[in-house]
């Protein structure tokens, strides 16, 4: 047997992937068609219309950067390699008994789609017993999930003090002979451009806290007047919200087992239910969720026309009704909430402190019982969970029971002040 060059090698394991490829599109193919048509229907069809078929099915899908400023190629080959794990690994419901993945989805099943949309009278038996393969709940689970992918693609690259992103999808017609088309996924961005604002504390600059639908693009987040309880304005009258720099790099130190873009979704999420406490002087406690768990507040500001986000604090900390509870019940201050580390989120990750009937009762009677369970909302979101350290019920009870004057404030005097 004569030995293939370099060149000859290359094409003959790109002519098996092609086969490769092809005999992939028929198994899902089949299995698809027997579970909506019955088994034996895709023999209805002849085989050579299956080859016309294939070649004008919906290729491979992909995604571009539509107008997303800065992104490098390295940046985008990054962003492939996690487009692909995903529409090979989120599924669509197709009926009752199966599901197929994002990536098959696109391929074979709305490919079948597209071929139901033309009558052909050499096919009728076969588009009569595949006629379910349009019903609208495929297709709609279908975008649910190209929904899901954009939003995630998205929140990777999003963020308020640089550039908002947001996604787009369609069909595009591939010119080539076969005159086949593309599933494409669009990546899009805006640029950030802070606004300076005049505080209580002086001149601030703030950035538009804004949000993205996953097609529809960018849109500034807004909070209804009548929940500030500003008597100057009508209740249903939508404010701005904007959010500093020190307010983003509270939440990424405090919730430090999240990554920053479910940060973001959280807060986000927060706002679209606000639950807010007036504290004064035209300043507010804005409750900050992780599903039904509050997790800390931001602090907002009403100031020229604006509801203003000034930094974020977790549910310990000063500042709060939770932490002015464990200040009064306990006398725990920053210093000791920072040397026990009850002021950052990971610290709750893997804890005993609920399985402790005193220590649970504490925190049930401060209001933080939220935070006793937030391990499994944590794992909802398939945050990374950085960091090892987390709360040692024995170190807190001896802790509370020592000897206020002396041994506590010799710890507190090596911890380092943190504003």
């Amino acid at each position: 047997m004569k030995k293939m060059n370099k060149r000859e090698l290359i094409q003959n394991k790109a002519r098996l992937e092609r086969e490769k490829a092809k005999n992939r599109f028929f198994s899902v193919f089949r299995t698809v068609c027997n579970e909506v048509g019955g088994e034996g229907v895709m023999e209805l069809l002849n085989p050579l219309f299956l080859d016309v078929l294939y070649r004008f099915r919906m290729l491979d899908p992909k995604i571009v950067n539509g107008s997303y400023p800065g992104l490098t190629e390295r940046d985008m080959c990054e962003i492939r390699k996690g487009f692909n794990r995903m529409i090979h690994l989120f599924t669509v419901q197709i009926t009752e008994k199966l599901t197929v993945t994002l990536f098959d989805y696109l391929t074979v099943v709305v490919s079948l789609q597209t071929y139901q949309k033309f009558d052909c009278k050499y096919n009728h038996e076969f588009n009569q017993r595949m006629s379910a393969i349009m019903d609208p709940s495929i297709k709609t689970n279908g975008d649910h999930m190209i929904c899901v992918v954009l939003e995630m693609l998205c929140l990777d690259l999003f963020d308020y003090s640089a550039t908002i992103s947001w996604g787009d999808f369609n069909y595009e017609h591939k010119k080539d002979k076969n005159q086949s088309f593309i599933p494409v996924f669009y990546l899009h961005g805006e640029v950030q451009n802070p606004r300076t604002f005049n505080t209580s504390d002086g001149k601030r600059q703030a950035y538009r806290l804004s949000w993205f639908e996953h097609i529809g693009g960018p849109f500034g987040r807004k909070i209804d007047a009548g929940v500030l309880g500003l008597s100057d304005k009508q209740s249903d009258t939508p404010i701005d919200v904007y959010i500093q720099q020190h307010a983003i790099n509270r939440m990424n130190e405090r919730l430090d087992c999240l990554s920053k873009s479910e940060i973001y979704l959280m807060l986000d999420a927060s706002f679209r239910s606000s639950i807010v406490l007036y504290t004064g002087d035209r300043r507010y406690l804005i409750e900050y969720r992780i599903f039904d768990s509050k997790i800390g507040y931001m602090l907002g500001e009403y100031v020229d026309g604006i509801l203003l986000l000034k930094t974020f604090l977790f549910v310990t900390n000063n500042g709060t009704p939770e932490g002015r509870k464990l200040y009064e019940l306990y006398g725990l201050g920053k210093l000791d909430k920072k040397y026990l580390m009850l002021d950052k989120l990971s610290s709750y990750i893997r804890s005993d402190i609920g399985n402790n009937e005193k220590l649970k009762s504490l925190f049930e009677q401060i209001g933080c019982a939220g935070l006793l369970n937030i391990e499994e909302d944590v794992q909802m979101l398939a945050a990374s969970r950085k960091g090892n350290a987390h709360l040692d019920s024995n170190k807190i009870l001896a802790y509370l029971q020592c000897d206020r004057s002396s041994n506590r404030s010799e710890v507190l005097d090596e911890i380092a002040m943190d504003d």
